[in-house]
């Protein structure tokens, strides 16, 4: 009986050793025939560049935002990030505002709302309340507009203020 759990275990083993050593060289032989990660620094024709310092449509930040939440007219972002530049504006133009990690837009007009709330660090994710009237952020973050929330935060969107003992 223990011979037999021995060989059943043994095999298993082997069997599973057997898919690693098939995983790894499909892995290498692929690794070995595809080339390496590029930038697209010349797009084909009539394609618009990859990256560009020129004035865009939209609201331009300076890191990356890892979540967006509309409600209404109004786009909140979240992510990594310290300045934003309006629409139309080129990289360098005066009239970028400081937003830190919490960005609110109108998605008719790009104007930068009321809004404005600080995190120390990144937001990664948004949500609304059923009702609407409450903005969650959830991130890395210790404090908002100075104030301690540890990696999760409540606005009110009715008085645009910080949800107190949350």
């Amino acid at each position: 009986m223990i011979k037999q759990v021995r060989l059943q275990r043994n095999s298993a083993l082997l069997r599973g050793l057997g898919s690693a050593v098939t995983i790894g060289s499909l892995i290498a032989l692929v690794g070995l025939s595809a080339p390496g990660a590029v930038a697209d620094t010349t797009p084909p024709s009539g394609t618009p560049a990859t990256a560009s310092a020129d004035a865009l449509p939209t609201w331009q930040i300076n890191g990356v935002v890892w979540d967006t939440l509309t409600v209404g007219n109004i786009v909140y972002a979240t992510g990594n990030f310290s300045r934003a530049r309006p629409p139309g504006k080129k990289l360098g133009d005066s009239s970028q505002v400081t937003r830190r990690n919490l960005l609110a837009f109108d998605i008719r007009t790009g104007v930068v709302t009321s809004f404005r709330h600080d995190l120390n660090a990144q937001g990664r994710r948004l949500a609304l309340s059923p009702d609407k009237k409450t903005l969650y952020v959830g991130g890395d973050f210790s404090t908002v507009d100075g104030k301690a929330r540890q990696r999760l935060a409540a606005i009110n969107l009715s008085t645009n203020t910080l949800k107190a003992g949350f």
